[in-house]
């Protein structure tokens, strides 16, 4: 078998039909593949469907269900099952093109043939879009039939952060995996985790033009798009842990292939960080334990030339304790004007998030 598709499964009614179809387009026979569903405690009607596509297409599906675990939780219980050569990892919300994984395996086995080592790459990297769709609607009738290509290895110093992070735009070769007992943390970020500790051990890599995963903006339910102000100050907290172990990697790895990747993740996930302070609501005590935490990491500024965003983080990012005047200033700022007019207006718009666009 040659792919296992691992979709973890919470409160995404609306939007799994279109995920699991999406899996049946894929020009793959029952024998070339496998479709790991794990329901992790859903409290919605996704076990009923799970169980309607189980039943038609028993060959291909195979349901688990468990109590809430979370995503880690959810992927590596679905990865401990999987039979095929490579596994990736698809969220219930977004898609696949049609045929997609098809012939991206078709590029694998191209390339393999190739090389004179006759080793196949242990991560295969692959890039998305962003959609914003009602979960129900395709955005594209059919998929373009575009061959795909491998990107030099002298230009990947150019997608060293996407490559770091996200593991739905990957697939990861099982036998690797095992090899090295990596597995999913629980948490915020764990992309990032999982794939710093893979990169550890020098894996074989191959970097595709392929644009075939489709990422909804437009799912309310997203642990990214909570305004729980409890739940934002647990990822801030989550956070911050993943921001100490990069780090730690840039303490110890600040001249290797990919430090500048993690400086790049490093200075993303402080802007999320920064994102989430403004709506957890922190009183000035939390603030400065908060500031006082991130100063303790050599790692924690941004380029004042980055977005419009990143400039106005940036002027935060000294993680001075005097700062949370301006700290409840564009809390405000950023709650009641910027993610009720400004956002919901650029987010309407579909854009391209690979780096080939």
């Amino acid at each position: 078998m040659k792919l296992s598709v691992i979709v973890p499964i919470y409160n995404v009614e609306k939007f799994l039909p279109r995920c699991l179809d999406s899996l049946l387009r894929q020009g793959l026979s029952a024998s070339e593949f496998e479709v790991i569903c794990v329901n992790d405690g859903s409290p919605d009607n996704c076990a009923q469907i799970l169980a309607d596509y189980e039943k038609k297409h028993p060959d291909i599906f195979r349901v688990i269900t468990q109590e809430n675990k979370g995503l880690g939780g959810a992927r590596n219980a679905g990865t401990a099952l999987a039979r095929g050569e490579y596994v990736t990892y698809l969220d219930s919300d977004d898609y696949i093109v049609d045929e997609g994984y098809a012939r991206l395996l078709k590029t694998i086995e191209k390339e393999y043939a190739q090389t004179e080592e006759n080793r196949l790459p242990d991560i295969v990297f692959f890039h998305s879009s962003n959609v914003v769709t009602n979960g129900v609607d395709r955005v594209e009738s059919e998929a373009p039939q575009l061959p795909i290509s491998v990107i030099g290895q002298d230009d990947l110093k150019r997608w060293r952060s996407q490559i770091l992070g996200y593991v739905w735009n990957k697939l990861y070769r099982r036998a690797f995996l095992e090899e090295h007992q990596c597995c999913f943390r629980d948490g915020i970020c764990e992309d990032e985790l999982f794939n710093y500790e893979l990169f550890l051990h020098e894996p074989h890599f191959l970097v595709t033009d392929a644009d075939i995963y489709r990422y909804e903006q437009n799912n309310p339910r997203s642990i990214l798009h909570t305004n729980d102000h409890n739940r934002q100050r647990k990822q801030m907290a989550d956070l911050e842990n993943v921001i100490g172990i990069m780090n730690e990697y840039l303490m110890a790895h600040d001249n290797d292939d990919f430090a500048m990747g993690v400086k790049q993740s490093n200075c993303r996930l402080l802007k999320t960080y920064h994102k989430k302070a403004y709506k957890a609501h922190l009183s000035h005590s939390e603030w400065c334990n908060h500031m006082k935490k991130l100063r303790e990491y050599p790692y924690c500024k941004m380029s004042t030339d980055d977005s419009a965003m990143g400039k106005l983080v940036a002027a935060l990012n000294n993680h001075s304790l005097n700062s949370y005047g301006m700290y409840v200033f564009v809390s405000f700022f950023y709650e009641r004007f910027f993610e009720r007019f400004v956002r919901s207006y650029f987010i309407k718009k579909p854009s391209k998030r690979h780096p080939l666009s």
